[in-house]
């Protein structure tokens, strides 16, 4: 009789723990994953992205959730906060958050992602694409906290807004921009990355503005492998700080437009900027910036002198005025 009773209480145990793991069915109230545009709720995350249709916004409740996310349609995935819904992943993939647009548009706002080799990673953003990542902690990855390495494509665009990006080898990696596309990245803290806070392989006829962040604490803040002609490249009212080199351009080609301007450049230990080959034919426009002191950067062309005042910059820059 009691082998009896304990078998029916381990299927009903059994029964019991299949059924809070699975997903909940459409129109099951308390799934801690709602789809607010259908009023459905879900009991994990990608099944309700699986459910969803083209521009359906998902709300994530507070809580942990293990799991590697696929988002390849149009929607808005919007976390409970940063500081309270998480996405840990299944260990199983390198990738916790793939996300691939071919004229899709998709935001996602208010996840810590953290404790894998890529938290996020871009397949693809192409053919007119628009990808918001907002509001997230990404932290704690041995590889990029944001990866694209296919780059944005063909009028797409990026923003990368109001993010805490930390302990990553590099905290944003894109190979490319190109075919008129933009990135944003604003208002962001980059910080205690291993290698490089902001990483760019190849702008080619595409425009990058990375406005209002804190980045600091890396071998490099900024990296520019190559900008070529009609690019356009805005680095504007940052705060980079404590890295060993501030920002580094290491080709600029003839016909792109590049300006560093109203940035706070200070505490830098090899170059506040570097640029490696300037092919522009006149000094990149670095005026207006704050050195970390009242007399300039340190360089040849400064009146006052190298080797005293502020950082280090190197030749083919104008930095005069400075702040």
């Amino acid at each position: 009789m009691k082998k009896k009773i304990f078998s029916i209480l381990f299927a009903l145990v059994l029964v019991l723990g299949f059924t809070l793991a699975a997903p909940l069915p459409a129109g099951a109230n308390g799934g801690p994953v709602h789809n607010v545009t259908q009023g459905t709720y879900y009991g994990t995350i990608q099944s309700a992205i699986n459910a969803a249709n083209p521009g359906d916004t998902i709300n994530v409740a507070a809580g942990g959730y293990a799991e590697d996310l696929s988002i390849d349609k149009s929607l808005t995935l919007q976390g409970a906060g940063a500081g309270v819904t998480t996405i840990t992943g299944t260990g199983g993939t390198a990738y916790m958050v793939t996300i691939n647009l071919d004229d899709e548009t998709v935001v996602f706002d208010g996840f810590t992602v953290f404790d894998g080799p890529y938290p996020i990673y871009l397949e693809g953003v192409t053919n007119g694409s628009s990808l918001t990542i907002s509001n997230n902690i990404l932290r704690d990855c041995v590889g990029a906290a944001i990866y694209c390495p296919a780059g944005v494509l063909l009028n797409s665009s990026v923003t990368i807004e109001g993010n805490e990006i930390s302990d990553a080898d590099i905290g944003i990696d894109f190979g490319l921009i190109t075919g008129d596309s933009e990135l944003t990245i604003q208002g962001n803290n980059i910080y205690g990355n291993v290698d490089i806070g902001i990483y760019f392989g190849l702008i080619t006829g595409g425009s990058v503005t990375i406005e209002g962040n804190e980045i600091s604490d890396a071998v490099i803040g900024i990296f520019f492998w190559e900008i070529t002609g009609g690019s356009e490249l805005t680095i504007w009212g940052n705060n980079i700080y404590d890295n060993f080199e501030g920002i580094r351009l290491d080709e600029v080609s003839e016909g792109s437009a590049v300006a560093i301007q109203n940035n706070d450049i200070h505490g830098n230990n090899q170059y506040a900027v570097i640029v490696d080959d300037n092919l522009t034919g006149a000094p990149l426009n670095a005026t207006l910036n704050w050195w970390g002191d009242a007399t300039g950067p340190s360089h040849a062309d400064n009146p006052h002198g190298t080797g005293q005042g502020g950082d280090v910059v190197s030749d083919n820059i104008n930095f005069i005025p400075w702040y």
